[in-house]
């Protein structure tokens, strides 16, 4: 996968599930919807690798609870000594049991997002030990 890839890949966790099942297919992946609690992904597969793309913010047709992860900007432990945005921290677990039911005995996985969900796909893939994260305007979350 390259960048482009990934951006666009990133750019589908944004549409609704019939729109993005539609952009998946066209450029070649399977496509399954998560969402849990406002926060919300994509998996799709091709050619043996897995990518999932998480949503970033939408606040303009998010509920108050969008807002709230933003805005909890203590800092949270993390793995080792880290230490992480509290906001992304929990909408990193929201998600994350949900998508290991999926993608846990699947390998060569890549993780993609955009904004908040650069910020998610950062956190599943440091805990995760992933060898592609692709980031777009992330947030600084450590």
């Amino acid at each position: 996968m390259n960048a482009l890839e990934a951006a666009q890949c990133a750019k589908i966790a944004y549409l609704d599930e019939g729109r993005g099942a539609a952009a998946a297919f066209r450029l070649g992946y399977s496509f399954q919807f998560i969402s849990n609690n406002f926060i919300s992904c994509w998996i799709g597969t091709k050619n043996g690798k897995t990518v999932v793309g998480f949503r970033g913010s939408v606040f303009f047709k998010s509920s108050e609870q969008n807002y709230e992860l933003n805005l909890k900007t203590d800092f949270v432990p993390w793995i080792g000594q880290g230490l992480v945005h509290e906001g992304y921290h929990q909408a990193f677990w929201y998600i994350f049991y949900e998508l290991m039911k999926i993608i846990r005995s699947r390998r060569d996985i890549i993780f993609t997002g955009h904004s908040m969900g650069g910020a998610i796909a950062l956190l599943a893939g440091s805990i995760m030990q992933v060898g592609h994260v692709f980031l777009f305007r992330e947030p600084a979350c450590w």
